[in-house]
């Protein structure tokens, strides 16, 4: 009897197969611990796999790799989105794409363990400690200072909340930050030179992208306080990684503070390691046990989805607060379209989102669209609503709509699961939207 064999990636804790009930899928299922060391390592190790769950971007899937990759029906990515998926080459080869749940606190808890442990010098007196020694040097309180959030977003405005709990001053600078909208987060907004000039304490949470890459560069580190703290939780190529490490070499700035670099693992003889002024954290501002297991619950959850010839939509952004949902929409199968077992796609169903995620209410539209079909679903909808960083819902409810209406989310939309397909007929239009995986 034909089984599956799945691949779950980049497992470095191994515990994957502890946090999710892998053995429902009656499948082959074989964990990676290690990263790969090349584009041909990964295609060498996985060709024969149908199935592939990715640990964020760990491993890069371009179109390259993805075309090598004969055998693979489905890649799971952990999150709603992934950056190291070419999802247009997926596509293209027939490989189908889904998300897994998500949520962002556990960032910005590292984000502020990394803060505090800088600026009281914790690893220096550890290290003591261990040595025989006692107290060494003297730490900083962060009362009284000022915070400078580079990208005032989901994973700012909490570490910005936190500022305020410590009693700080919080500032922010993004290219499209309004002074009204960090307002709202009791921010001041400021130029982006006002930013590193003032800033003594200066966190980075902005999206990778060509206008981010070298965002923080010589110029911009040589504005900072001789005595100010850098930390980056984001994405390392944001910092130029050279220019950081000759500001450390020459005490521009007191001290930086990293989980995120421009190659992923460190490599061994990096000079950041070697330097006392850099507190060095292996990119494990997600990894924590709550959100594992999300990712991997839900993951189980498509490919059981998947292997049944269920429809699930996994989308994300849709909710007020920035709040990733996992919305999942499932429908009974087999379609009645000739050699198609199974829809699956991830996608962010708004446009403009940046817009919708400032309004009070955040209404989206689903739509089920193919080139050359429409899908007419009836689906039940179950919201649960819950309180900011917290694990159980505050309050539920369900209502009735179509794939194409529109509903509305109330501040945090944890779970949207949609239920009973009941049709699919002939539209002759040519719309986007959902991705078809033929047998």
């Amino acid at each position: 009897m034909f089984r599956l064999k799945i691949g779950i990636l980049d497992d470095y804790q191994d515990v994957a197969l502890s946090l999710a009930d892998w053995g429902s899928l009656d499948a082959n299922v074989e964990v990676f611990t290690a990263p790969f060391s090349d584009e041909d390592e990964v295609v060498k190790q996985l060709a024969d796999f149908d199935v592939l769950v990715a640990m964020r971007e760990r491993t890069r899937f371009p179109a390259e790799v993805l075309s090598r990759l004969r055998s693979l029906k489905l890649l799971v990515t952990t999150g709603a989105a992934n950056s190291a998926v070419d999802v247009a080459a997926a596509r293209e080869l027939g490989v189908v794409v889904s998300g897994t749940g998500y949520f962002s606190y556990p960032t910005a808890e590292l984000t502020w363990a990394l803060i505090l442990a800088a600026a009281r010098k914790l690893p220096q007196q550890v290290q003591s400690m261990r040595t025989g020694g006692w107290q060494l040097g003297l730490g900083t309180s962060v009362q009284g200072l000022t915070l400078g959030v580079l990208g005032l977003g989901n994973v700012g405005e909490q570490v910005a909340a936190i500022a305020h709990a410590f009693g700080m001053r919080v500032i922010a600078w993004s290219e499209h930050l309004t002074a009204e909208r960090a307002a709202e987060h009791e921010v001041t907004a400021v130029s982006k030179e006002q930013l590193f000039t003032d800033a003594d304490i200066l966190s980075i949470h902005i999206v990778l992208s060509e206008r981010s890459r070298g965002l923080v560069g010589a110029s911009e580190l040589a504005m900072m306080k001789p005595t100010s703290i850098l930390v980056n939780t984001s994405r390392g190529p944001i910092v130029d990684e050279d220019a950081l490490v000759d500001a450390l070499r020459r005490r521009v700035i007191a001290c930086a503070a990293l989980d995120v670099y421009e190659t992923e693992p460190l490599p061994a003889e990096h000079p950041l390691r070697s330097l006392d002024n850099a507190l060095l954290t292996p990119h494990i501002a997600y990894v924590s046990r709550q959100l594992y297991t999300v990712f991997y619950e839900d993951a189980v959850q498509n490919i059981a989805a998947f292997i049944s010839g269920r429809l699930a939509i996994i989308s994300a952004m849709c909710c007020r607060k920035a709040l990733l949902p996992n919305i999942i929409i499932t429908g009974t199968g087999p379609f009645a379209l000739p050699g198609v077992t199974s829809v699956i796609w991830m996608s962010t169903l708004i446009d403009g989102y940046e817009e919708l995620s400032r309004r009070p209410t955040s209404c989206f539209s689903i739509t089920g669209k193919t080139p050359a079909f429409e899908l007419t679903v009836a689906v039940t909808v179950q919201v649960s609503l819950g309180t900011f960083g917290g694990t159980r819902p505050s309050t539920s409810r369900s209502k009735s709509s179509t794939i194409s209406g529109r509903l509305s989310c109330h501040h945090s939309v944890a779970v949207v699961t949609f239920l009973s397909l009941l049709s699919v007929r002939a539209s002759g239009r040519s719309r986007k939207g959902l991705a078809l995986a033929s047998s």
